[in-house]
């Protein structure tokens, strides 16, 4: 365990993806809660991160916590080479029928004597250098909207949130923030890391981008609801929220189904804060986050077309 953490990268990754996994409330209970439990509850998650809600982290433990968890900065990609955006300029067909030409009329005036004598081969030269800086500028043009896209990308993406360090509440920058972190959000928010949510707040989460939820999600402890209070699925649709090799009988899975918990305690980056107040226990950051990992997917599968 890095500087004596309880957790890993990898312990706090898969307490998320089993989350998201397992949303139906009779998954949390079977699956997701005996997992809390084995983590000592969310006080065990913040003796295990060496922080807590109401002093949060030293300012001196940042360099350390992001040696161990990583920094919630993900680095761009390398700008397109220059060669690219030339190579890209030349595939216009205008251009390659003036290269041909110009590459033909060459060929005729050092060939042929008589031309050669009357300098014919002065207009493929000219061809070809009208060719040049025709790419050379565009290129230049692409490059630099590349360049100034990129900086107002990485400026945009820099905003300062509220934190509590040192028992003070105070604003840094996004990719300050570390696991163990404790944030302070508000409406408007967006969330710069995958945290948990356990105490009173009135924090409602619009996850639609990310989970394909509708509505805003109220976050805290678990708040399942109760039987009787919600309709059941059709039985073919039952049958679907339970494992298909499954021995249960129908009136089993009546009896055991329950929907997606009125109260979820764990955000995501990316999400915003549609309305209320709170704090958020950070658990992952940068390349470590949901939201990091489904758009690392979405490049491999595009990948994957590609060489198909």
């Amino acid at each position: 365990m890095g500087e004596g953490f309880k957790f890993t990268v990898e312990d706090l990754k898969k307490f998320v993806f089993l989350n998201i996994n397992y949303r139906l409330g009779h998954d949390v209970k079977s699956k997701v809660l005996p997992k809390l439990e084995e983590m000592e509850g969310f006080e065990g998650v913040q003796k295990g991160l060496k922080t807590n809600l109401g002093e949060g982290i030293k300012a001196s433990e940042v360099q350390m916590r992001q040696e161990a968890f990583g920094k919630n900065y993900v680095e761009p990609p390398p700008l397109t080479p220059f060669w690219k955006f030339c190579w890209d300029a030349l595939q216009d067909p205008t251009l390659q029928f003036l290269c041909f030409s110009a590459i033909v009329s060459l060929a005729v005036g050092l060939a042929i004597t008589e031309e050669r004598i009357c300098y014919g081969y002065v207009d493929g030269i000219a061809i070809l250098a009208a060719v040049t800086v025709v790419v050379l500028v565009g290129a230049i043009q692409e490059s630099a909207k590349e360049r100034q896209f990129r900086d107002l990308t990485d400026s945009a993406s820099d905003e300062l949130v509220n934190v509590i360090r040192d028992g003070q509440q105070v604003r840094v920058s996004n990719r300050e923030i570390v696991v163990g972190d404790c944030v302070v959000l508000s409406t408007g928010d967006i969330i710069c890391a995958d945290g948990l949510v356990f105490e009173r707040n009135t924090l409602k989460i619009f996850e639609g981008a990310l989970t394909g939820e509708s509505n805003a999600i109220s976050k805290g402890s678990y708040e399942f609801q109760e039987k009787g209070q919600f309709e059941l699925p059709s039985d073919e649709d039952l049958r679907k929220f339970f494992p298909a090799d499954s021995a249960m009988s129908l009136e089993e899975m009546k009896s055991l189904y329950e929907p997606t918990p009125h109260r979820t305690p764990l955000v995501f980056k990316g999400t915003q804060v549609q309305d209320g107040e709170g704090k958020m226990l950070v658990i992952a950051v940068g390349r470590n986050t949901y939201e990091q990992i489904l758009l690392g997917d979405k490049g491999d599968d595009d990948d994957d077309d590609d060489d198909e």
